[in-house]
């Protein structure tokens, strides 16, 4: 779309049947719970500024009822709603005046925030059963927001049909940073998270045996903070998993 107005929210509305107090969305290393119908609240104190009824979101959101609900996943398009069952994804906004109507802070002129240009937006919604649990919302999310990276490759040379550096198990835990460590030691830092928000047995499985494993924090510095007990058993790594726990390992190859 071409957005040639210089006010303007665009939106995309998604109409369900479900009735719920609350939703969820993606947040760095975590899921926040939003609640529903925020626009019309009124709250019994006075407030300084009113409910706007907006919420932000980290790469997806979930709207459910318990029994069937729906993921609606995006790349950088972050403020939502839900409002009388339906969910609102905002597009783009173009403004002269910030919160010309006092809901958002005092009217600030911005005559920059003018998005004035054409415009491709990318979204994806998954209906599913059950709540964003179930349905893994989360790594829905990931795989819409993570782009398939193409190797050339010199002539003649014939890679293996399938191969893995590494597997993390169950599901509901996922890899957020595989890099070299930043000291220079030739090691490698594999972080990751638990999604769902319960106690997990992880095990994340190699393509060989490591040298070594240590538990660091998250600035690669090993820490008494951040201590946890590992088991080894050649290419695997197993240890417990608190929910939305961080974990970032050095390893040794």
């Amino acid at each position: 779309m071409e957005d040639r107005h210089p006010r303007a929210r665009l939106r995309v509305k998604f109409a369900t049947d479900m009735k719920s107090s609350e939703y969820a969305c993606g947040s760095q290393f975590g899921v926040v719970s939003r609640p529903t119908d925020q626009a019309s609240y009124k709250p019994e104190e006075e407030w300084v500024e009113e409910p706007c009824g907006a919420f932000p979101s980290l790469k997806w959101l979930d709207y459910s009822d318990g029994k069937k609900g729906l993921t609606v996943i995006h790349r950088g398009t972050p403020e939502n709603e839900v409002r009388d069952g339906d969910v609102y994804l905002t597009l783009l906004r173009s403004v002269l005046m910030l919160s010309s109507d006092g809901k958002a802070g005092p009217a600030i002129p911005v005559p920059d925030a003018q998005e004035l240009r054409r415009y491709v937006f990318r979204y994806s919604i998954y209906p599913h059963e059950g709540d964003w649990r179930e349905a893994s919302a989360y790594r829905h999310a990931y795989e819409f927001n993570t782009d398939m990276d193409a190797l050339q490759l010199p002539d003649g040379m014939k890679p293996p049909l399938k191969r893995s550096f590494l597997k993390i198990e169950p599901k509901n835990v996922v890899l957020s940073a595989l890099k070299k460590a930043e000291n220079g030691d030739g090691g490698a830092i594999l972080r990751f998270y638990e999604t769902a928000g319960e106690e997990t047995d992880a095990e994340i499985t190699l393509f060989r045996a490591p040298k070594a494993v240590r538990v660091v924090n998250m600035l690669e510095e090993e820490d008494e903070g951040v201590k946890k007990e590992l088991e080894n058993g050649g290419e695997r790594i197993m240890l417990k998993m608190k929910p939305f726990e961080i974990v970032t390992l050095r390893v040794e190859l």
